[in-house]
């Protein structure tokens, strides 16, 4: 549990500023974590919060994001894995975590571990971007391209993903009701 020297700079100008700071640390579960989804969340959470503090120390009601993004690894290879059950379930421990300190709360989105823009990548988007719709994220990032687990993105998948986008927007407003009055 460690920020950096370049990382706390970063902290104390844009708290000066009342600038909001997006307070989301980076986690390889099972490398930089615990391989427990429990556990990163966990890490991950002391992590963040440690950084609200410490910016909330410099000028009280600064305001920040609260966030995440984490990926579990391949305990065979040590390759990052995005799209996993253990992602989703991390998003919504984090989205609830959100809601009980008030914060708004930054999350990721169709960050798959697929290769390819294939079936895989597809369904593992789509798992990604319902757990973060679902757990209340208000900032989705890392939601257009990407492809394993972000060390590639590609163009087919870029298009892919904003063609969903537009879905899960339309999703996630709701069936309107202004048709009743």
């Amino acid at each position: 549990l460690v920020w950096d020297a370049t990382m706390l700079d970063a902290m104390k100008v844009y708290a000066r500023h009342n600038q909001p700071l997006i307070l989301a640390p980076f986690a390889l579960c099972g490398a930089s974590t615990s391989a427990s989804a429990v556990g990163a969340v966990a890490q991950v959470n002391a992590e963040a919060l440690a950084g609200v503090a410490f910016t909330q120390l410099l000028r009280p009601g600064s305001p920040q994001i609260y966030g995440q993004f984490m990926v579990t690894v391949d305990m065979k290879t040590g390759a990052p894995m995005g799209g996993t059950p253990e992602a989703a379930q991390m998003m919504y421990l984090m989205g609830a975590l959100a809601r009980k300190y008030r914060l708004p709360w930054r999350t990721s989105g169709f960050h798959v571990g697929s290769k390819l823009n294939d079936a895989q990548a597809g369904y593992e988007a789509n798992m990604l971007m319902h757990a973060a719709i679902l757990a209340g994220a208000n900032y989705i990032w890392h939601s257009a391209g990407w492809l394993e687990a972000g060390l590639t993105c590609g163009y087919s998948k870029f298009a892919t993903d904003c063609e969903q986008l537009v879905g899960w927007y339309k999703y996630a407003g709701g069936l309107p009701f202004d048709d009743f009055k």
